[in-house]
């Protein structure tokens, strides 16, 4: 995710190194790492292929596949690149793989699909662009895609990263923030990803710096005081659910150990109309978010991705299960996510409950939110 930054012109990252020390245990390693801007760096070749090896990223595109007008978003995820794109109404993903040349900017120039089946994608991918063909069941289908943010929210990209080693205890901290360049959204943003903060007026580096800083002084208090779990570990993502037709959904995850019978985590979504810069609440996308329809189906899409019979949620679940403002939006539905504790037991863990838009739903969701996601 960045302020359109995509395999074209790259901004090499900044790197800052920090050593720490504790006088009260003996480390062994401490690396700690602060990169600013995409980049797509350090090609490992391996028998076959050069591997891309990047930071990373977020790109919109627009333009049309087969000749029809499609949208799509490449972006970083687990090690993989992804191209997820959207053509008279059906989508598809397809994760890519592809070699680079350095010519004073670094580029991919060829790519191809790790896919074992469905689409297939190869072509160039520079400039700012993709040109290439989807194949799919032997047939050949045109791309032509340019970077767009005529009606969508780019990102910049913020890493950071720091490990430690001692005899007896070990301290982790990454964390991947993803900017908008709407001031607006990024000042709501922030609040959420950086708890301690009211908007985005510092530097996203002096911000990241200040939570691990916070996060890390705990950890050191811990380890002087000899206290219970000494091996600590907090991670932090970002992640674009949708951004097109000027509606923008966007996600915070993060999971964190630091002691105790257990760790924590939680995912959180944020909806904005890109139109207004408006944070939306369930009560903007919903006709009615007390209907007793949605409660039905919430608890028929948790009974159904536990895997678990009706006598078993109702031993978990004893009061209805009504729409949050955490939910998210796709072109082809609406999820609704419940984190651990907060309808159930730790136990039981969260909850995603994703219920694709049938004729029946869309009545129940407002039109104007429909119109965003076509």
């Amino acid at each position: 995710m960045n302020i359109k930054i995509i395999f074209g012109t790259l901004i090499v990252a900044t790197l800052f190194t920090v050593s720490c020390k504790d006088e009260n245990s003996e480390k062994k390693d401490s690396t700690s790492e602060l990169k600013s801007d995409s980049t797509i760096e350090n090609i490992n070749p391996d028998e076959t292929h050069e591997q891309i090896n990047y930071e990373e990223f977020y790109a919109h595109y627009a333009g049309t596949i087969g000749g029809v007008s499609a949208e799509a978003d490449v972006f970083s995820r687990d090690s993989n690149i992804v191209l997820v794109y959207y053509s008279d109404g059906n989508g598809a993903q397809i994760t890519l793989t592809g070699k680079f040349e350095r010519n004073g900017n670094l580029a991919l120039k060829t790519m191809e699909s790790t896919e074992k089946t469905g689409e297939n994608l190869s072509g160039t991918f520079t400039g700012k662009k993709i040109n290439g063909t989807i194949r799919k069941q032997g047939k050949d289908t045109p791309v032509e895609l340019s970077e767009d943010y005529s009606e969508s929210v780019s990102f910049k990209v913020y890493h950071f990263e720091k490990t430690e080693e001692g005899k007896e205890t070990s301290y982790s901290n990454t964390a991947s923030f993803y900017l908008p360049n709407r001031q607006e959204i990024a000042d709501s943003i922030c609040k959420y990803f950086f708890d301690s903060v009211k908007s985005c007026a510092d530097s996203p580096e002096e911000m990241l710096k200040a939570d691990h800083s916070s996060f890390y002084a705990m950890y050191q208090e811990s380890v002087a005081a000899e206290d219970f779990g000494n091996n600590w570990e907090r991670n932090k993502s970002s992640d674009v659910v949708f951004n097109d037709n000027n509606l923008l959904c966007y996600a915070i995850h993060w999971d964190e150990y630091s002691g105790g019978a257990h760790g924590n985590y939680a995912s959180n979504f944020f909806t904005f109309d890109l139109k207004t810069n408006k944070l939306l609440k369930i009560k903007d996308i919903l006709n009615n978010p007390e209907d007793a329809y949605w409660s039905k189906r919430i608890l028929e899409g948790i009974k159904a991705e536990k895997g678990i019979t009706d006598e078993e949620l109702e031993g978990e679940i004893t009061e209805p299960v009504l729409p949050s403002d955490n939910f998210y939006l796709s072109r082809n539905g609406i999820g609704f996510y419940f984190n651990a504790y907060e309808i159930a037991s730790y136990a039981f863990g969260a909850s995603d409950v994703y219920i694709e838009f049938t004729p029946e739903v869309k009545s129940k969701i407002k039109p104007e939110i429909l119109n965003h996601l076509k």
